[in-house]
């Protein structure tokens, strides 16, 4: 029952923020994906036998969990349920501009234009 709460849950969140047909979701091993089969590009890479096979791996989206991780423990100490949304979409914004030479510039020349 759990299993199937979660996993429409989740079909619900992917279709509504993954639908991009030039996107493809990778992901682990874990059954809870085998849904996204038919809906939009998916590959697994099987942790058990290797980590990565060619450009196929979990690393952006484990570090980027690191980030927002990092984030609640040192940053904000605690995410409130109401601002959690808010929360995300900031490790989002700084992990896109990760590598702009001033993130400040960054946020200016994108909400200002």
């Amino acid at each position: 029952m759990v299993d199937s709460v979660i996993n429409d849950r989740m079909k619900e969140l992917m279709i509504l923020n993954m639908s991009s047909p030039q996107s493809t979701l990778m992901t682990d091993e874990s059954p809870i994906y085998y849904f996204v089969d038919g809906l939009m590009k998916h590959k697994s890479v099987n942790h058990n036998i290797q980590y990565v096979d060619g450009a196929l791996h979990t690393n952006t989206i484990e570090a980027f969990w690191s980030l927002l991780k990092r984030a609640w423990h040192g940053i904000h100490h605690h995410y409130s349920k109401r601002y959690r949304p808010l929360y995300v979409a900031e490790a989002c914004y700084k992990n896109s501009h990760q590598n702009t030479e001033s993130l400040v510039d960054a946020f200016i020349r994108d909400y200002f234009s």
